[in-house]
């Protein structure tokens, strides 16, 4: 995969937005049913029948934050979103998002 240019590790939502943002992904983990480490990031795996909502959140999410790579997949049992970057200094972020303490 070739790299791409570096984007800055910001967030282009507003501080409340980005904060009722991150509430959604805590409480779209409390259906989690497996989380793993991939290279440069994370992937979350829930219920097939969240995938509308975690399809709908994951490209909302990348739309803001365009220094992450999200993925989403499915097949007939789950739905995957993996979260990766390029850029090292992003892993607090994909941190946050799947559920690391502050």
């Amino acid at each position: 995969m070739a790299r791409r240019p570096s984007i800055p590790i910001a967030c282009t939502l507003s501080t409340s937005d980005a904060a009722a943002q991150a509430a959604e992904w805590v409480a779209l983990r409390a259906d989690l049913v497996d989380h793993s480490e991939v290279p440069r990031g994370r992937r979350l795996c829930f219920p097939i029948a969240m995938a509308d909502r975690v399809r709908d959140l994951a490209r909302r999410e990348a739309t803001c934050c365009a220094f992450l790579d999200i993925v989403v997949s499915e097949d007939e049992r789950h739905v995957r979103v993996t979260i990766t970057s390029d850029d090292p200094a992003a892993a607090p972020v994909i941190g946050l998002l799947c559920g690391d303490p502050i």
